[in-house]
């Protein structure tokens, strides 16, 4: 009996409510993957100078006992803070612990740890 008539305004506004939901999907894709990568950029860079804090430490204990300021039967234990590097390594505390000299194996052990992640 009555037929109805679909109005070109309302085909076009589902086609552009379509074409809007698709770019916001896109965009929020884009978004992810941006932030992603900042994240393992990030991880990345942190863990690299917490590499290099940790060979700082490592220097450092080595020189101690090299220049004799610490004892052979003498353990050490020191934290190297933020002041104590430059300005590309921050936020890392390094913990050195040198242990006493072992005269059966004829060595000393030095531990570094390094917290890297805030």
């Amino acid at each position: 009996m009555f037929k109805r008539r679909t109005s070109n305004k309302s085909v076009a506004l589902v086609y552009v409510l379509g074409v809007l939901v698709a770019m916001m999907a896109i965009a929020s894709l884009i978004i992810t993957i941006f932030l992603s990568q900042f994240r393992l950029s990030h991880h990345h860079t942190s863990r690299m100078q917490a590499y290099y804090a940790a060979m700082a430490g490592i220097n450092y204990a080595f020189e101690k006992v090299r220049t004799g300021q610490i004892g052979p039967t003498q353990a050490y234990n020191y934290t190297l803070h933020d002041e104590d590097f430059p300005v590309t390594v921050r936020n890392k505390n390094v913990y050195i612990e040198v242990a006493p000299y072992n005269t059966t194996r004829q060595q000393r052990r030095i531990k570094v740890r390094v917290n890297y992640l805030n």
